[in-house]
């Protein structure tokens, strides 16, 4: 058994990138999925990375891709998270979620699939085409004019909850898609969608270098209103369970409504938790404090180091273990949530500010606040 880890500190939440393979090319995809890395942990290392992250004394492991339903030894993978006492939960594209897919995660007592949903079919189907590099089988028929991954997505919400599973939605928002959530809200009323996780689209990976018609365009500071009513509205109305991602806030009146699933709301933002209570995983075994980070906040390999060792280095993870209040600029600086919030989401910031963390422009507090204190 390896050391615990810091008393500070404990890696509760993994979010692994299992592989970058996929059956989708999103235009919006941050980590530029498709095809697999040259150099993916294998399954002896994947089983061992389970093995270090319940000693470690993770709760949780969100298995992601890429689309993890294209790596061969998923159930073994989810069989050994059980085995060792650690949930699992699934992000999923939805397109190979077959009935005995669906079955067999409700065998591994798999906690709850996330469904990636982005529009209206249309909508959808233009964020979300077809990868034929991965040509999986499909959770439902294909229509006579080629598989539309929306309807795929559909068969694969009918597969999961006739199997008992959990099945959530979440919703990547920017200027392209952002008219359609009043869509999207019901569609996942339709279908008995369990909760909505509404987060904005970082400007990484395929979605940054996207050109043209297909250009994604991230949301700016002035689109926040927008979204937030929205959200508020979702919220309060209560027809679908919703929450705003930890991208979205922080700390305006009815924060807590925006951080709680549950009625009445008792959460609030208490800053970027990578590297404190958070841990991302790449699928050549890169440790990162939150998998949405950019490789510049890579903190080693676990062919390098063993896991254990760099959860543990105090000098690791030091934007948010060993953060400064003072270094705080723009709208950050000086406000009275500052120490606590640590501007806000560090990978949104990160990717949307060139690289500085020192403020958050996206916050809404300062939208709001000038919303306030502009002339009617």
């Amino acid at each position: 058994m390896h050391p615990p880890p810091t008393p500070e500190f404990g890696p509760e939440f993994c979010v692994w990138e299992t592989t970058l393979a996929c059956n989708l090319s999103c235009r919006h995809c941050g980590s530029s999925a498709g095809k697999a890395r040259a150099n993916e942990l294998d399954t002896e290392e994947a089983l061992a990375l389970i093995d270090a992250l319940a000693n470690l004394g993770t709760r949780e492991i969100t298995f992601s891709g890429g689309e993890f339903i294209v790596r061969p030894d998923w159930r073994l993978l989810l069989a050994r998270a059980k085995s060792r006492g650690v949930a699992s939960l699934l992000v999923s594209n939805g397109l190979a979620l077959t009935r005995e897919v669906a079955d067999e995660l409700a065998r591994q007592d798999v906690g709850s699939v996330s469904l990636s949903v982005d529009g209206s079919p249309p909508a959808h189907d233009r964020l979300r085409p077809l990868n034929k590099l991965h040509a999986l089988e499909f959770s439902g028929p294909c229509g006579a004019e080629g598989p539309s991954s929306h309807e795929q997505l559909r068969h694969a919400v009918e597969n999961l909850r006739a199997a008992g599973v959990t099945v959530s939605a979440i919703t990547q928002v920017s200027k392209n898609n952002l008219a359609e959530l009043p869509a999207i809200e019901e569609f996942l009323v339709a279908s008995g969608i369990d909760g909505w996780q509404i987060q904005m689209t970082n400007a990484m990976g395929r979605g940054a270098r996207s050109a043209g018609e297909h250009a994604i365009q991230i949301l700016e500071p002035a689109d926040l209103p927008t979204l937030y009513a929205h959200v508020r509205r979702v919220q309060r109305e209560g027809r679908v369970r919703c929450l705003a991602a930890d991208c979205l806030g922080y700390f305006a009146p009815d924060e807590p409504l925006l951080r709680s699933v549950e009625r009445p709301g008792d959460n609030f933002w208490q800053g970027c938790q990578a590297g404190m209570r958070v841990l991302g995983i790449t699928s050549d075994g890169g440790i990162k404090g939150c998998l949405s980070m950019t490789d510049t906040f890579l903190e080693g390999n676990l062919r390098e180091r063993p896991l254990h060792e760099v959860w543990n280095d105090r000098s690791a993870f030091a934007y948010n273990r060993r953060f400064d209040e003072a270094t705080l600029t723009g709208g950050c600086s000086g406000c009275a949530f500052g120490k606590l919030c640590r501007a806000g989401c560090r990978s949104f910031a990160a990717t949307a500010q060139d690289g500085d963390i020192s403020r958050y422009d996206h916050c809404i507090r300062l939208q709001d606040a000038a919303t306030t204190s502009s002339p009617q």
